[in-house]
This record gives C-alpha cells, sequence and structure tokens, in this order.
C-alpha cells in the first residue's frame, strides 16, 4: 500500500483486496478516524480554556469573541 499527502488530501493506492484485508483496512480507518475527532475535541478545549482567560484577562470584550464558548463548541461539533 503507497499513501501520499497533498495540501489537505489523502490518497492512497493499493491493490485488490481480500475480504480479511478490507475487514483491516476498515479497523485502520476508523482508528485514525477516531484519533482525527480526539485531536479536534483537544483543540477545542484548548479554544474555550484561551477565550475564557482573555474574558478573564478583559483582554476582549464578549461581543468581540464571536459567540465565546459556543462559537467554538459549535466548530468542533461538525
Amino acid at each position: 500500500m503507497k499513501r501520499g499527502a497533498v495540501g489537505d488530501l489523502l490518497g492512497v493506492g493499493m491493490g485488490m483486496l481480500t475480504e480479511e484485508g478490507g475487514k483491516d483496512l476498515i479497523k485502520v480507518v476508523g482508528r485514525e478516524g477516531e484519533e482525527g475527532g480526539v485531536w479536534i475535541r483537544k483543540v477545542g478545549g484548548d479554544g474555550k480554556d484561551e477565550m475564557k482567560k482573555v474574558l478573564k484577562e478583559k483582554e476582549i470584550w464578549e461581543e468581540e469573541g464571536g459567540g465565546g464558548e459556543e462559537g467554538v463548541e459549535k466548530v468542533t461539533e461538525k
């Protein structure tokens, strides 16, 4: 199996899969997808923490925060 990344795209070239090979591929793709979801949730949590910090320190006003925590949650839930 050959992998190559170009920008936001990931290309995977492979030959014919056996039934067992297909099941293994599904496991790998599922695991990679879950790791991506964990990363997105972590980044969202970091964003909410940073938003709380700057609001607390009065560096920005709530109106300037673009929706604050709710905005961060909306983006990371997708």
